[in-house]
């Protein structure tokens, strides 16, 4: 989750054969996304994802067998 509890869509846009990477989408639903990729003529590529890692030193140590 992101902003107020809103997911971030990632988005690209193509200008001739040369891909960009388009502006972040921030909505509540894949739904609500699309349709402001529609209005800024973007395609949706993905949803980010928020990943905290924990520093704890025991696991990086760990051999597993």
């Amino acid at each position: 989750m992101a902003i107020d509890g809103k997911k971030i869509y990632l988005t690209e846009f193509k200008v001739g054969t040369v891909v960009y990477e388009g502006p972040y989408i921030y909505a509540n639903s894949f739904e609500e996304a699309d349709i402001e990729a529609v209005d800024f003529g973007v395609v949706i590529v993905g949803e980010a994802a928020i990943v905290k890692k924990d520093n704890n030193e025991e696991e990086w140590n760990r051999v597993l067998h």
